[in-house]
């Protein structure tokens, strides 16, 4: 049970102070180098993981692209979190709620109709989150023989198209954990996650906001590997 906070005679508009302050440009810079490290992380992955040419493919294994991946996913979470509104948690306070749903609201409005349907996918963030429990369903249906045997269980692996492995089995391919590079897709135990088309929504999210504040992005800027930190200086005046 959450405990209840006192009302107080005057509730005062938290969420309107932290606007007119520092904290707001903060969130404003958290979102844009989520996505353009993201899409900068992408472009990578799909320079390392080309699509083959027609009628062949190949296996590659290759655990700096899929710890590349792994970091779109996380970003993509992260992007989620700041945007998306979500239940009040156990030990959150009502303030802290208020201005957690505020600052969703604001940060959607912020982006303005910009297409978020592939970063907000619950597996996205559950492929990192839960992958023991993907992976405890799909054992108990292998053992169940729910899943038709024999069976390939491709872990970290990327392939260059769908059915690149059918040809070592006459049995069933289940990916574990598998990119496909001509469809620029993750497999996690079955759950398919459209890696180009977060590149493509993070590239307009980020092109959006530099938009809306050009410094967020200047000429010869460096990569989100490079990008130097900031310090927030708060007075006596910034919630005024």
């Amino acid at each position: 049970m959450v405990a209840r906070e006192k009302p107080t005679k005057v509730d005062v508009d938290h969420w309107h102070r932290i606007l007119g302050s520092p904290f707001a440009g903060a969130y404003v810079s958290e979102l844009y180098w989520l996505a353009r490290d993201t899409v900068e992380t992408c472009e990578r992955v799909f320079s390392n993981a080309e699509p083959p040419p027609p009628e062949s493919s190949y296996i590659k294994v290759d655990h700096a692209l899929h710890a590349d991946i792994y970091r779109v996913l996380n970003n993509a979470a992260r992007i989620r979190a700041l945007v998306k509104d979500r239940s009040r948690r156990p030990d959150q306070s009502a303030r802290q709620f208020a201005v957690q749903e505020k600052r969703t609201r604001w940060m959607r409005d912020l982006l303005d109709g910009q297409s978020t349907d592939a970063i907000l996918q619950a597996q996205v963030r559950n492929s990192l989150e839960h992958f023991d429990e993907y992976l405890d369903e799909t054992a108990l249906r292998s053992s169940m023989a729910q899943i038709a045997r024999p069976t390939l269980f491709p872990i970290d692996m990327t392939l260059g198209r769908d059915g690149s492995l059918q040809q070592f089995t006459e049995g069933v391919v289940y990916p574990v954990r598998v990119y496909l590079a001509e469809e620029r897709t993750f497999v996690n135990c079955g759950k398919r996650i459209d890696v180009g088309a977060i590149a493509l929504e993070c590239q307009t999210i980020a092109e959006h906001l530099v938009e809306l504040s050009p410094q967020l992005a200047k000429e010869n800027e460096p990569s989100s590997e490079g990008r130097g930190s900031s310090m927030l200086v708060v007075t006596n005046d910034s919630f005024s």
